[in-house]
Formats: structure tokens, C-alpha cells, sequence
């Protein structure tokens, strides 16, 4: 499965997404490392300017931005070097662009009908979205050419070695279908989010079919709910028949969480009670919220859900034989 032509060379579409992977890498590590010392500069000036708790918080998440960033300026290097880890890698970047980039535009989209306000006025309102459609979209045309691009065959041969010749007698290991690896890493760096529970300003609650589970019980449902994630995620990668099945199961459980969750009669009040435990673990002045505005959300927040979790299911499902074929082939 690694091995490759010794003599292969990265073509020129390889070699410009490679060269975008390592800027993109330095951009994000720059801009976090400046952030830092804003912060740090900031701290020296007002040392109230930030609660103790959000500075904490604000470190702790700009050190796992840092870490990201050098891992994408890694996944460049290997594009160039043609390492099919990196295509995987890249894969994967390219998912979550596409998804937070359409997320993001979907927003700019109908935030457009808003009128402008003394914070916004109209020439600064059209220069934020601008702003806005930048940060998103040129991420969401990386991403959609990225996809593309690395799901080619011939792209792909590149990397797996596929258009050399290895012998009538030998037989090819078999592998996971690319969509469904792209699934499987995103669960399993979905469960690296555990690293960042200790630096979060309050114990991290989890809403649970309607109910909100707190303190102690709320951290051990959260990782275990991370444990399934990377399970699943390495079994689909072995080739484990059970994780095809554990990653369906997950994704109906919940998103019938979901639906229950947002369509209980409680759902505001739960929401108030989340918001302010947020607000006083942080020291942040009392704005006044109301659970209210969260009503126009509701749908949103639904709609997404299904729409992931749809994605999901339909890539388990539109891949299942080729999934169990290769599975049966590995476990044979």
C-alpha cells in the first residue's frame, strides 16, 4: 500500500496543490503565532483586559490552531513527495472546507436582507461581507478542486504506484474505498477534539436526546462519544466489518438526538441554562440573553444535522459492497 516508482515524479497539478497546502500551513501559523502575541502584549498592557479563565482557553485552542497548521504544512510536503497519506490527508481538508465553506456562504447568503445599523453601516456592512465571502469561499474552491483533483485515477496512480507493473503473481493488499478512509479520518481527528476539553472555561455539557448532562456525567459521555468516533474511525480503516455498521448506527443515533433535542418543549429553557453556565464560568457581563432568540435557529440547526448526517449515510450506503468486498478480502 506505501510503496511507489522511485522514479515517479509529482505532476503540475500535484506540485500547485502541494505549494497551496504548505502556504495555506505557514498562513494559519502565522496568523495564530500573532495572535498569541496580541494577546500576550495586550495581557502586559490591562492584565483585566481578558478573565483568566478565557485567556487560558484562548491559549489552549490557538496551541491546537498552531498544531493543525504544521500538520497541513506536513501534508504539503507529502503531496510534493507523493506520500499517499498526504492524499488522504488533503482529502480530508478538502471535506471539511467544502462543508464549512458552503456553511459559511449559505450564511453570507441570507444575511444580505439585513438592513444596516449604527454598528454596521451600509459601505461597512458590503466590506464585511466581502470580508466574509472571502474567508469562506476561497477555502470552499480549494476544497471543490482538491476533490477533484485527487480522486483522479491518473492523480491517484501517482501516489499508489497503481500504472507499475508488480507481476501477474502478485496481489494487490486490499484497501479502503477513498470516500469512506476521507470518513474514517475525519471521525478519528473529530475524537482529537478531546485534547481540548481540559482548556475549555467550564465542564463541557452535552445535550442528549433532550436532556442536558453536566459535570462529571457530561465529560464521560462526551468521550466515550469520542471513543466511538475513533474506533469506528480505525476499524474503517482496517477494514472491520462491524465499524461500517458501528458508523450507521452512530449517525441515526444522533441525529435522532437531534431531532428530539430541538423539537422538545424544553429546548429553551435548556438552552438559557447552557448559556448561563457559559456566561459565569467565563466572568462575562449578563447581555441580557434571551432564550427567544434561538427560536429562528431551530431549523437551522436541524437542517444541518440531517444534511451531515445524510452525507454520511449516503457515502456508507453507495459504498457498502465495495466496503465488505474489500473487508471480506482483508479478513479472509
Amino acid at each position: 500500500m506505501w510503496e511507489m516508482n522511485n522514479s515517479a515524479k509529482p505532476s503540475a497539478s500535484v506540485i500547485a496543490a502541494g505549494v497551496v497546502a504548505i502556504l495555506g500551513g505557514l498562513f494559519y501559523l502565522l496568523t495564530s503565532i500573532f495572535v498569541l502575541m496580541g494577546m500576550r502584549l495586550a495581557s502586559q498592557q490591562d492584565p483585566t483586559v481578558l478573565p483568566p479563565i478565557v485567556r487560558s482557553w484562548m491559549i489552549g485552542f490557538t496551541g491546537f490552531l498552531i498544531c493543525l497548521a504544521i500538520f497541513g504544512v506536513a501534508t504539503g510536503v507529502g503531496l510534493l513527495l507523493l506520500r499517499n497519506w498526504a492524499r488522504i490527508s488533503a482529502l480530508i481538508w478538502a471535506g471539511f472546507s467544502v462543508f464549512f465553506g458552503s456553511v459559511g456562504m449559505f450564511v453570507i447568503f441570507f444575511s444580505a436582507a439585513l438592513p444596516p445599523s449604527e454598528i454596521f453601516p451600509a459601505q461597512s456592512l458590503w466590506i464585511f461581507r466581502l470580508i466574509l465571502a472571502a474567508t469562506y469561499g476561497v477555502p470552499l474552491l480549494i476544497g471543490i478542486w482538491w476533490l477533484i483533483l485527487l480522486n483522479r485515477k491518473a492523480i491517484k496512480s501517482q501516489f499508489t504506484g497503481s500504472g507499475v507493473s508488480v507481476g501477474p503473481n502478485i496481489s494487490r493488499k486490499p484497501r479502503c474505498p477513498t470516500p469512506v478512509a476521507v470518513l474514517a479520518w475525519i471521525y478519528i481527528a473529530t475524537a482529537l477534539n478531546v485534547v481540548i476539553l481540559p482548556f475549555l472555561p467550564f465542564p463541557m455539557p452535552l445535550l442528549l436526546f433532550g436532556r442536558l448532562f453536566s459535570g462529571r456525567i457530561g465529560i464521560i459521555l462526551i468521550v466515550l462519544s469520542f471513543a466511538l468516533y475513533a474506533v469506528a474511525g480505525v476499524g474503517l480503516l482496517e477494514l472491520k466489518p462491524w465499524s461500517y455498521y458501528l458508523t450507521i448506527g452512530m449517525q441515526l443515533f444522533w441525529l435522532a438526538s437531534g431531532i428530539v433535542s430541538v423539537l422538545s418543549p424544553n429546548y429553551q429553557a435548556v438552552m438559557k441554562s447552557l448559556m448561563e453556565v457559559m456566561r459565569n464560568s467565563m466572568q462575562l457581563p449578563d447581555t441580557g440573553y434571551s432564550a427567544a432568540l434561538h427560536t429562528p435557529h431551530t431549523g437551522w440547526v436541524l437542517g444541518f444535522a440531517f444534511i451531515f448526517t445524510s452525507a454520511v449515510l449516503g457515502i456508507t450506503l453507495y459504498y457498502r459492497a465495495k466496503f465488505l468486498e474489500q473487508a471480506a478480502a482483508a479478513n479472509s
